[in-house]
């Protein structure tokens, strides 16, 4: 069963039922979600043993925040793809997230448009064996400033929460990739991970990679980050040139390669050819 909601200024168009702020999501489905306008906050409550899937486009002409709030019941799957389809924006994102008990909140963030972006996440793993998995791929151009700050909490026992950024920053731009792993007391057997990766193209970005892991229980299963900020990888560039590819074909390639899985979260085939395009045509 498919939902389509178009988030306005003053109204939402669903015929999800509504109770106490709650959109309630209560069989198995899959949501595309327009977001034509400001919106204060979109609520949605995923209810028990719920397999979903969320393709959220912004489509905005607004600068001010966009304000979303999920909660996961027990044993429900959610995967949702994120992607901001016009240029030119300032766009604020925020978004909180609770996970409960045996559940996955998988996310997915394409950014890759010119203009301003703050994303602001915060997931909870509450119930014992919570997970939720959260990728990032953007490109900064031109004097872009876009800022992505994740924060997962392992509050239940044997929670799962991973973390994994990629950029490219070219021109002036800045592009800063900030995230907490925070393994809350009483989390025990908890896993976080974490990876940052940015490729610099140019001597005037600014690019910052910035993993933080706070860990308040001494039974941890596993924990690590890694950060990596710098050039393309010059052995790969000799290696492509060496084979009859130009130099600015092979930074294409390898860049294209770099932020491509990110295509792997989409099933819509339109979606997927569309952003396969706005990739190939940035990282030219």
């Amino acid at each position: 069963m498919k939902n389509y909601l178009i988030i306005n200024k003053n109204a939402i168009d669903t015929n999800l039922e509504l109770i106490e702020g709650f959109y309630i999501i209560d069989k198995d489905i899959h949501l595309d979600v327009e977001v034509n306008d400001n919106v204060d906050c979109l609520k949605l409550y995923f209810k028990d043993n719920v397999n979903a899937s969320i393709t959220k486009i912004f489509n905005v002409s607004s600068e001010e925040a966009f304000n979303f709030e999920y909660r996961v019941g027990a044993n429900a799957i959610i995967n949702e793809f994120v992607l901001v389809d016009k240029e030119d924006l300032n766009i604020k994102y925020n978004k909180k997230v609770n996970v409960e008990k045996n559940a996955n909140y998988e996310a997915s963030n394409g950014f890759f448009i010119d203009g301003n972006v703050h994303l602001d996440v915060n997931v909870d793993l509450l119930g014992e064996r919570a997970q939720s998995l959260h990728n990032v791929a953007s490109i900064a151009n031109n004097d872009d400033k876009k800022e992505y700050f994740v924060k997962i909490n392992n509050i239940g026992r044997h929670t799962h929460g991973e973390l994994n950024n990629f950029g490219v920053v070219k021109d002036s731009a800045t592009l800063t990739f900030e995230g907490v792993g925070y393994i809350k007391h009483g989390a025990i057997e908890a896993i976080a991970h974490q990876e940052s990766k940015i490729i610099t193209f140019d001597p005037g970005v600014k690019a910052n990679a910035n993993p933080l892991l706070i860990i308040d229980e001494a039974e941890v299963a596993e924990a690590s980050h890694a950060a990596a900020v710098g050039k393309m990888d010059e052995e790969q560039l000799y290696y492509m040139q060496s084979r009859g590819i130009d130099f600015d074909s092979a930074s294409q390639l390898i860049t294209f390669g770099y932020l491509k899985p990110i295509l792997n979260k989409i099933d819509n085939l339109e979606l997927k050819e569309k952003l396969n395009n706005l990739i190939e045509e940035k990282v030219k």
